[in-house]
């Protein structure tokens, strides 16, 4: 299931810029923050049954131009050690080119994406550490803000690997419905509060024959002057709190 969520992240860093001036489909207007954000570092702790942190504690500092577009991706593990770097390479017109994952200088993998004169994203390739491609993207619908929220991948031999379908509300995600090569489906729900923050997520999603089913409560604690909020707990179906996100901005001066 992770690979799955990761999969939704990553395609909502498909940005499309179809009007430069209003600049509606920037990396900051798709993860609904404020400000003229320049680095937003998130640091998760995991907490025990007892509610202590636990040791896999993880940061994500997320870099992005004057313009709101998100250029890097650092993550980190408990220790400071980079567990991997995500580059966005963008063209012109502000829709991506290319992203790419490494670690220690090494590829990790690599995605091209098509775009039309319109802004909107036709195809996509995936490549491996070897750089090999070993998927490809097509069918793909893409929404005013940028998003890629429909299509299909497929395997090199031309079967399907997966397809999905994810709902926004504005630029902000609410759900979606995916279903894997062996024909089973996902499917999750997000429920939003009036700042657009998500306070209540459920999905269910296979491993292996077993259809496993999650819900989740997340509870805002703190809001920085712009409005983004600061600190969130998330809280499972029997009400135990599961971790905790603090969240460190930084703003480009006016």
């Amino acid at each position: 299931m992770k690979k799955l969520l990761l999969f939704f992240i990553v395609s909502a860093t498909f940005i499309a810029c179809k009007d430069n001036q209003h600049r509606k489909n920037t990396g900051v207007i798709q993860q609904n923050l404020k400000g003229k954000v320049q680095t937003l570092t998130e640091i998760t702790i995991n907490l025990d049954s007892s509610g202590n942190a636990k040791s896999d504690s993880t940061f994500k500092i997320s870099e992005f131009t004057t313009d709101g577009y998100i250029t890097t991706v650092t993550s980190k593990d408990s220790s400071g050690k980079i567990i991997q770097i995500q580059t966005l390479v963008l063209n012109a017109d502000g829709t991506m080119k290319e992203m790419n994952k490494s670690k220690e200088g090494k590829q990790i993998s690599r995605f091209t994406a098509e775009v039309d004169k319109s802004g909107n994203y036709t195809s996509g390739k995936n490549y491996d550490s070897t750089n090999n491609q070993d998927s490809y993207l097509a069918d793909l619908k893409t929404n005013e803000y940028g998003i890629v929220y429909s299509g299909k991948e497929y395997f090199m031999n031309g079967k399907i690997k997966n397809t999905w379908d994810a709902k926004y509300e504005g630029p902000n995600f609410i759900g979606f419905t995916a279903t894997d090569s062996l024909g089973k489906t996902s499917q999750g729900a997000v429920k939003l509060n009036e700042k657009g923050d998500a306070i209540k997520e459920n999905y269910s999603y296979y491993e292996k024959d077993s259809l496993i089913a999650k819900n989740y409560t997340y509870k805002y604690d703190s809001y920085d002057d712009k409005g983004n909020w600061t600190l969130r707990s998330t809280y499972d179906e029997k009400e135990k709190k599961e971790s905790i996100v603090k969240r460190v901005f930084a703003y480009y001066k006016n």
